[in-house]
């Protein structure tokens, strides 16, 4: 806000980088005021009411006035002034485009690219002011390396300046290197303060290292083939990240690797993308692009040669080409074995990314090949099921045992094949035919009788066949039915070893035919096994109807005994049953004892206790409570095994009685 009572007709305004300072222009004139408008900081006459194209600061102190030659008659100008009242003239024979920059001002034209910026006070300081202790100290560098004593006196002079003259000196040059663009300066600029560093042990190194790294980097990324001409200012005000991500945008990406090999960048995922980006390039590149000579390893071996040539290729630059190199070279199989072989050690390199990029372009077969490389099979199972490779894609998900990566490649088959192409491809997969098998299993069991079917499963579709036929069928007709269904659609197929399960079906067809008639009679047996039935009928003693049974269905003479042995004593038929044991039993007289106990009959099972051996006596008269018996026979046979038994039953069952008679037997023995 200017003071009252002034108007002024502004035509062209500029703020200053660090906005402390406003330039303007208004009839000629142009005032660099204070930021309140308040106090004049500099003021001059340009000689001229046009107005300037363009009106800047170049740097935080001097403004920069600039009129084409359509404005002046004869030629651009460059007007320059800085705080005093003075003020330097440029002329442009071409057009011109200025861009300020927070340390200076980049001047463009058709041929030329200069960048205008104030001399440090440093490098004027070294250079123009001669008596200075920088001054003293470049001096001395340049001495010593012609071996003339000089180089002592100018030591010695700074020494007797100030005690601190030396550290001053050393930090002077440092500042004065970083600001110098001429490497051949910057080099004896950084050998004077390492010269006066010998000199004085307080001043430290680091400086001095970091310095030498940053005009290293800028060095390469000044180079004309790299083109980033920027500042040491602008370098110290941006991540090395970013630097680094500029060159890959640029295709640069030899100077990035090693920018970050050199800087050793914490942050590895910055190294590893500019992998990634150049690896991505030599995918997209096709036959006829100049991209093709990266991938002869045996002439061109390093990635700075090899970018060097792409580079030079990409802006024509001048380089000999190997005549051996030709377009027949770039193939897939080339293009996989330089980025593998430049990649497979490299730790945290995503090849799925590059195998991505690689689909992006439609090259299929260069994308299975760098999926290979990568070792998460939860990351290659999706890839590979994008790109259509199907088996594949099923074959490393069996491999990692993963059943949810096997589930997700078969629900894409199921989307994307017909169902007999489906059953072919799975055919060769065990594992993946059981896990499909176990999905049908818990959601589609009608899929899983067809799948049975069409893969000449008999024998495993007749037991589902079965299994469902008993879980879902209301009545026994129906069951009758599934149950011929299974024997006529599964198990009259089988030809091996489980022959058997047509009989068994048939015999469980006609199993249910006897139930039904013997449910009529008011014996509740349907659904139950041939055993279970024949127990039932021994049980209500319809002994003819059991023998029956016995025979049709092939019942052993072991099981039907013990069958008839539990039922005829569950239904308590002593007569019957001591009847029956007079025949000649195949499994001796133990089940008739162990009946008869069951049933709490200890006179029944008396009459069983005498025919077994007499080794075997001894438990069941215990159970019996005979115990004076057991002792006389124990002591009868001098069987110190049988003594042992009856201590320990008498112990278990905390019968004192038992004992006291077993100590006084053994005693008066």
């Amino acid at each position: 806000k200017f003071p009252s009572g002034v108007s002024i007709r502004i035509t062209k305004l500029a703020v200053s980088w660090n906005e402390e300072k406003v330039a303007t222009f208004h009839e000629g004139i142009i005032t660099v005021y204070a930021r309140n408008f308040r106090e004049k900081v500099v003021q001059v006459d340009s000689d001229t009411n046009v107005e300037p194209t363009a009106l800047v600061w170049c740097g935080p102190s001097t403004v920069v006035a600039y009129w084409d030659e359509e404005k002046l008659s004869d030629r651009g100008t460059v007007l320059v002034i800085r705080d005093s009242e003075s003020f330097t003239l440029f002329k442009y024979i071409n057009r011109i485009l200025v861009s300020p920059e927070e340390d200076g001002l980049r001047i463009i034209s058709d041929e030329e690219h200069e960048f205008l910026e104030e001399l440090p006070k440093e490098t004027h300081r070294t250079f123009v002011m001669g008596n200075t202790c920088e001054s003293k100290l470049y001096q001395a560098r340049l001495y010593f390396e012609t071996r003339n004593a000089l180089a002592d006196d100018f030591l010695r002079s700074i020494k007797d300046d100030d005690r601190d003259a030396m550290p001053k000196a050393v930090e002077s040059l440092l500042v004065a290197a970083v600001h110098e663009w001429d490497p051949r300066i910057t080099r004896y600029l950084l050998k004077a303060a390492r010269f006066g560093m010998d000199f004085d042990e307080s001043v430290s190194t680091q400086p001095f290292v970091d310095i030498c790294k940053m005009m290293r980097i800028l060095k390469h990324i000044r180079d004309p083939t790299i083109a980033i001409p920027m500042t040491a200012t602008q370098y110290s005000s941006q991540s090395a990240e970013l630097l680094v991500s500029r060159l890959v945008a640029r295709g640069v990406f030899w100077l990035a690797h090693e920018i970050c090999k050199y800087l050793k960048l914490k942050d590895k995922k910055t190294t590893t993308d500019v992998l990634l980006q150049w690896a991505g390039c030599v995918v997209f590149y096709e036959i006829n692009a100049p991209i093709f000579i990266l991938l002869k390893r045996n002439t061109i071996d390093t990635l700075w040669e090899m970018f060097q040539m792409y580079f030079a290729c990409r802006f024509n630059y001048t380089i000999c080409i190997p005549p051996q190199i030709t377009s027949d070279n770039l193939s897939d199989e080339a293009k996989s074995e330089v980025i593998i072989t430049k990649l497979k050690h490299v730790r945290g390199i995503d090849f799925v990314a590059i195998s991505r990029k690689a689909r992006s372009f439609n090259k299929s077969e260069l994308a299975v090949e760098l999926l290979e490389q990568d070792t998460r099979p939860a990351k290659q199972v999706p890839e590979l099921l994008a790109m259509g490779k199907t088996e594949l894609a099923l074959q490393k998900a069996l491999g990692t045992g993963d059943a949810d990566l096997v589930y997700l490649v078969l629900s894409r088959l199921l989307k994307e094949t017909n169902f007999g192409e489906f059953n072919r491809m799975i055919a060769g997969f065990p594992g993946a035919r059981e896990l499909y098998i176990q999905m049908l299993r818990e959601t589609n069991i009608d899929a899983l009788q067809s799948f049975y079917l069409q893969q000449d499963l008999f024998h495993e579709g007749g037991k589902l066949k079965v299994q469902l036929a008993y879980e879902q069928s209301e009545n026994v007709i129906s069951l009758q039915e599934e149950l011929r269904q299974a024997r006529m659609e599964f198990f009259a197929h089988i030809r091996d070893d489980h022959k058997y399960l047509a009989t068994a079906a048939d015999d469980q067809i006609k199993l249910l035919e006897m139930q039904k008639a013997l449910e009529r009679t008011g014996i509740q047996v349907l659904g139950c096994s041939v055993s279970a039935t024949v127990f039932r009928l021994l049980q209500e003693a319809r002994v003819g109807e059991a023998e029956k049974m016995r025979k049709q269905f092939s019942i052993p003479d072991k099981r039907f005994w013990r069958l008839k042995i539990n039922a005829l004593a569950r239904g308590r038929h002593w007569e019957e049953l001591e009847h029956f044991s007079r025949s000649r039993s195949p499994i001796g007289y133990t089940p008739f004892v162990q009946a008869c106990i069951s049933m709490e009959q200890t006179d029944e099972a008396q009459k069983y206790i005498e025919k077994l051996p007499k080794e075997e006596r001894v438990e069941y008269l215990l159970k019996t409570s005979r115990f004076s018996d057991a002792i006389d026979l124990a002591m009868a046979l001098k069987s110190d095994e049988h003594l042992s038994m009856i201590s320990d039953y008498a112990h278990s069952h905390g019968r004192r009685d038992l004992l006291k008679l077993l100590e006084t037997r053994v005693g008066k023995q």
